[in-house]
């Protein structure tokens, strides 16, 4: 598949989308039971925990792999600060989840921050690499 028809594709889905979104408002019930809460929040915040960190060591070492990594870990961190924020209760329950998303969203800027950063230190205005670790082992 050539990018032109890749790109097709993937606004094509967006597009697709909108009327689902639609759908599911109408249909989704007011509440829910999850059977699984405890777990999903213990592995969300194991690979959130585990993407944070590493997008401190990558981003220590300079290494260009710190872009996805940090973006994908900001990402995670703007979703756990809305989800909180959406699921918590009325009053003090709410009030606590709008603080720690005050944290989340400083952590996710940061995280976007770092794989900015990344992004400047490998590339010049012409993509040509001028970072050792952007280079493939072979080639050091």
């Amino acid at each position: 598949m050539n990018r032109r028809r890749a790109w097709g594709a993937v606004i094509a889905v967006a597009v697709a989308v909108a009327p689902w979104m639609l759908s599911r408002s109408w249909e989704l019930p007011a509440t829910v039971t999850a059977h699984h809460w405890t777990r999903t929040w213990i592995v969300f915040d194991c690979v959130l925990a585990s993407g944070l960190a590493l997008t401190g060591w990558l981003g220590s070492r300079r290494d260009r792999r710190v872009m996805p990594v940090g973006v994908v870990s900001g990402t995670l961190l703007l979703v756990d600060a809305w989800v909180d924020v959406c699921t918590s209760p009325p009053g003090l329950e709410f009030h606590q989840a709008v603080v720690d998303a005050f944290f989340e969203l400083a952590g996710a800027a940061l995280c976007l921050l770092v794989a900015g950063r990344g992004v400047a230190s490998t590339t010049t205005n012409t993509g040509a690499s001028v970072d050792d670790s952007a280079r493939p082992l072979r080639d050091r």
